[in-house]
């Protein structure tokens, strides 16, 4: 038994990542839409008082999986050997792979990623870990001298966000067709640029 945590702990957390691992597979397989609650609670053999105790909605459950990887991606980014490289590159890297984090879904799932967004649920705020890591790159990246020293670090962050954000909305609109990664990856490269010293 993991230290500190009771058994009805324990239990609550396995029946909550039962229902994630059901509800996700059941939007991949048979599209967000064609999902009822009933069909995910039937499914793992929950009951739905379960459900909405550890989720308000369908799209809780992705949003709240989506924040959870947000969060770790954060939490073991600074670890990584390349973080001490250009700021430039740490932040593309990193704003890809949120990106990433969201087509990784499918399309259904990362257009209820997408509502979150419109919804204020997802969107970045200065508490949210990502704002917060990138944040810090930038302010790093002006202290090297890597960005220039009147660089508005908000605005940019909003700058960057949006770029990411537009770049969801086409892949989505585009039902996948269009390299989402690719295109936001070059936008936020000329972005960063124009902010070089």
């Amino acid at each position: 038994m993991s230290r500190g945590l009771t058994p009805r702990t324990l239990q609550g957390m396995q029946t909550k990542q039962k229902i994630f691992e059901a509800a996700m597979s059941m939007f991949q397989n048979k599209g967000y839409d064609n999902v009822s609650i009933d069909d995910i609670v039937n499914s793992c053999n929950v009951s739905k008082g379960s459900f909405y105790h550890h989720f308000k909605s369908k799209k809780d459950v992705i949003i709240q999986h989506y924040s959870e990887e947000v969060g770790k991606l954060t939490d073991s980014y600074t670890m990584d050997p390349d973080y001490e490289a250009s700021k430039t590159k740490c932040i593309i890297d990193l704003l890809n792979h949120l990106l990433y984090l969201c087509i990784k879904f499918g399309l259904d799932c990362s257009r209820q990623v997408l509502m979150g967004y419109l919804d204020e649920s997802v969107a970045l705020d200065k508490e949210d870990p990502a704002f917060k890591l990138i944040e810090k790159l930038m302010k790093e990246g002006i202290s090297k001298g890597e960005f220039n020293k009147d660089t508005d670090i908000y605005r940019a962050i909003d700058s960057l966000n949006s770029i990411n954000f537009g770049s969801l909305c086409m892949w989505i609109s585009s039902r996948g067709e269009i390299d989402a990664l690719g295109i936001s990856k070059d936008r936020i490269s000329a972005f960063l640029d124009e902010i070089k010293s």
